[in-house]
C-alpha cells in the first residue's frame, strides 16, 4: 500500500470514528430534550387533573380559562422547547413516548370520571392520584434520558 493510501484510510477512519461520535452527542442532546419535555407535559397534565377537581366545580369562569390557558401555554411551550433543541433521537424514543403519553392521558381521564362519580374533593386522594398520573410519561422521559 502506498504512503498516500494509508494516509487516506487513516484519515477515513479518523472521520468516521468522530462522526460517530457527534451522532452519539446528537442522541444524547435528543434524548435529554425528550425527557425534559416528558416530565414537563406529565406535569401539566397532573396539575391540570387537580385544576379539573379544584376550580372547574367553582364555576368561576375567569379562573377556568385561566387554568386552560396555562395548560394550553404550557404544553405549546414545552414541544417548541423541545423542538428547538432537537437534533436527533434515538430509535424508539418516539414509540416509547407515545406509550408513555397514553398511559398517563389514560389515567387522567379516569380521574376526570371519577370526580363525576365521586363527591370527594379531599388533597388526600387528589394529590397522589396527580402524581400517579404524572409517573408513566416521567418514567418514559428519564429512561428514554438514559438509553
Amino acid at each position: 500500500m502506498s504512503d498516500s493510501t494509508q494516509l487516506n484510510a487513516r484519515e477515513l477512519l479518523d472521520a468516521a470514528n468522530a462522526a460517530d461520535s457527534s451522532g452519539a452527542r446528537l442522541a444524547r442532546r435528543g434524548s435529554t430534550a425528550i425527557a425534559t419535555m416528558s416530565i414537563a407535559i406529565a406535569v401539566l397534565v397532573a396539575l391540570f387533573l387537580l385544576s379539573v377537581v379544584y376550580i372547574f366545580p367553582t364555576g368561576n369562569i375567569p379562573l377556568i380559562i385561566a387554568s386552560v390557558s396555562l395548560y394550553a401555554i404550557g404544553i405549546f411551550a414545552s414541544v417548541t422547547v423541545y423542538n428547538r433543541l432537537r437534533v436527533s433521537t434515538g430509535p424508539g424514543a418516539t414509540h416509547r413516548y407515545i406509550v408513555g403519553l397514553a398511559w398517563t392521558m389514560s389515567l387522567f381521564f379516569v380521574g376526570v370520571a371519577l370526580t363525576f362519580l365521586i363527591d370527594l374533593t379531599t388533597p388526600l386522594l387528589w394529590i397522589p392520584f396527580a402524581i400517579v398520573v404524572a409517573v408513566p410519561l416521567s418514567v418514559t422521559g428519564l429512561v428514554g434520558a438514559r438509553r
